[in-house]
């Protein structure tokens, strides 16, 4: 059986629905974006007053001023809902969870200061931080291990040593398995030949590439062709006329959304009407947004299936357009989990110290989620099941499942 935020199974959603009416004065208070001191009131009850309400300060950074504004709003809006679930239910340990959230440009150095605010803000106290969605974290990751406090990365996908970055947890599954899959659809897809369109010089493409070329070799006999353009490149005119004269039945494309949306409308306008292969950052709503119907049969290894029979994801998803209006895409199941995740590590240390929770994520192993199973190992390529997305009428549908060993 799946579990709710709280721990508790999902047969009590709608009952935990019902009573969240009667905690809505307190959810007001929970979610603050800015520092507006509370006004105090004044009472002619001599008795003594009630002892205050603990609350749980959870921090949250993500980048609002960027290019990927529209991916930073869903996830705080899956941020929301975890919590407002977690709250209508009792909270954590009767303490209700509060969302202490910083604005930031997807730049390091705002992203470093957002992550220093949040921890020595003396109005709150912030047991554990939630951000690094985009590009651009790497002060953050510096100042979470400086300060030894739990940083959850809701988008990073680059992996990690224990030894350098002890104080970071990510859920998302690591570069090279997402090669890894891309090659297994293009053999599916039934190509034989296949272009890899990448920037050489970006750490996060030649990592992708490699991981599609030694896949795609192992699955077709062949090898990859390389393409390369330069960091800044707008114009993709000269890669793309090498790649109509060779006539590939695929291009891999392991670069971020905005980049590849660029690409394949160039591409699509050339007349390249091949299959583009993407990576888990176009599993966005910027991706769509930008590339149009140029979109159309493109895939990518999803983060999340929105299509998904899981009783949680059934789940979720109506929970969310109730709420929101809209449906969930991939940033907001990423944000709803990361608090899953956090709530349960703190539970399970049964104490807010952040070393103890920083254990007990070490410690989460297989924990249902929307994304597929959670394992905390930052070393570990994932072998779990991956859905894959195709893009048809500038949607997201499900093509299939792809499991890696």
């Amino acid at each position: 059986m799946g579990m709710l935020p709280d721990g508790r199974p999902l047969s009590m959603f709608h009952a935990m629905k019902r009573s969240f009416l009667s905690v809505l004065a307190i959810l007001t208070l929970l979610v603050t974006g800015c520092d507006r001191p509370g006004t105090p009131s004044v009472s002619t009850d001599p008795s003594p007053s009630p002892t205050p309400l603990q609350i749980l300060d959870i921090g949250v950074f993500l980048p609002f001023k960027s290019d990927a504004k529209l991916s930073a709003e869903a996830a705080l809006n899956g941020l929301q809902l975890a919590a407002e679930q977690c709250n209508a239910a009792g909270g954590v340990n009767g303490r209700p969870v509060r969302l202490v959230v910083r604005d930031t440009n997807a730049e390091s150095e705002s992203a470093g200061q957002a992550m220093r605010d949040l921890i020595s803000d003396k109005k709150f106290k912030v047991v554990a931080v939630i951000g690094a969605l985009a590009t651009g974290s790497g002060q953050a990751i510096e100042a979470a291990n400086k300060s030894e406090v739990p940083l959850i990365a809701i988008g990073s996908t680059m992996p990690a040593r224990m030894d350098s970055e002890p104080w970071v947890f990510r859920i998302c599954y690591a570069d090279f398995h997402s090669g890894h899959i891309m090659a297994q659809t293009a053999f599916s897809l039934g190509a034989l030949r296949a272009i890899v369109l990448f920037d050489p010089e970006d750490k996060f493409a030649q990592t992708l590439a490699l991981g599609f070329g030694k896949k795609f070799k192992t699955k077709t006999r062949t090898a990859m062709v390389p393409e390369h353009f330069q960091h800044g490149t707008t114009d993709f005119s000269k890669q793309l006329e090498n790649i109509k004269k060779k006539n590939p039945d695929i291009v891999y494309l392991p670069t971020d959304q905005r980049t590849a949306a660029r690409i394949v409308k160039q591409a699509r306008a050339m007349g390249l009407q091949m299959p583009f292969l993407g990576t888990a950052m176009w599993d966005s709503p910027e991706f769509l947004a930008e590339a149009g119907e140029a979109a159309n049969n493109c895939y990518l290894p999803a983060r999340y299936n929105p299509q998904g029979g899981d009783e949680r994801v059934m789940l979720f998803s109506p929970a969310y357009r109730e709420k929101f209006g809209a449906d969930p895409s991939a940033p907001s199941a990423l944000g709803y989990e990361s608090l899953v995740v956090l709530i349960s590590a703190i539970k399970s240390a049964g104490s807010t110290s952040p070393t103890a929770i920083a254990s007990a994520l070490r410690n989460i192993k297989d924990l249902p989620g929307l994304t597929g199973p959670i394992t905390i190992d930052p070393e570990r390529i994932m072998a779990f099941s991956v859905p894959v997305l195709k893009v048809e009428n500038n949607k997201f549908t499900y093509l299939e499942t792809v499991t890696m060993k």
